[in-house]
Parts: C-alpha cells; sequence; structure tokens
C-alpha cells in the first residue's frame, strides 16, 4: 500500500449477506491511518480497490450477526467498537 506506513496487516474477512467477501486491514495506527476495506465478488480471485473506513487502530475483528449487523472491533489504545447496518459497509457508527 502506497503512502501508508505499514501493512496490509492484521487483516478480517468476513461474507456478507449477498455472498460477497469483504476485509478489512491496518495500515498503520491510530487515527492518522484508518482501517481499509476491500470486497470481492468473485470469491476473492479478484478485489475492489482499498477504501479507507473511519475505524482504525489495531487488530480488527468483523462479523457479521445473524441479523445482518456488520460489527467491528479494534483496539489500542483502547478498545472501540464500530457497527454497520447497511450490510455492505459503507456507513459505520462508533460505539
Amino acid at each position: 500500500m502506497p503512502d501508508t506506513p505499514e501493512g496490509p496487516d492484521e487483516s478480517s474477512l468476513v461474507e456478507l449477506a449477498d455472498g460477497s467477501l469483504m476485509i478489512v486491514f491496518r495500515v498503520g495506527c491510530f487515527e492518522a491511518n484508518p482501517l481499509r476495506k476491500a470486497c470481492s465478488r468473485d470469491g476473492g480471485r479478484t478485489w475492489s480497490a482499498p477504501e479507507p473506513l473511519p475505524a482504525f487502530s489495531v487488530y480488527p475483528s468483523l462479523v457479521r450477526t445473524a441479523s445482518g449487523v456488520l460489527v467491528l472491533t479494534t483496539g489500542r489504545p483502547g478498545l472501540h467498537l464500530w457497527t454497520c447496518t447497511d450490510g455492505r459497509g459503507e456507513t459505520w457508527t462508533h460505539i
């Protein structure tokens, strides 16, 4: 990843309700280096261009709940929790 201090690393992958895959990964730490996401509609053979998320920090963990809500946690400094109810990872709320 050009213009980032590191990465991509520390990734977390989920299957979305429509069968596509979404990965989030770290490219640095703290708010100056937000996590990135990319999506695949062909089982991981090809991926969209990475896009920044509002989420930041280290060790991202992403899950899709039974209701379809995406939940993302990160840590350091502190612990952070983001949720996304659109099912596509477009709009996130920091809790």
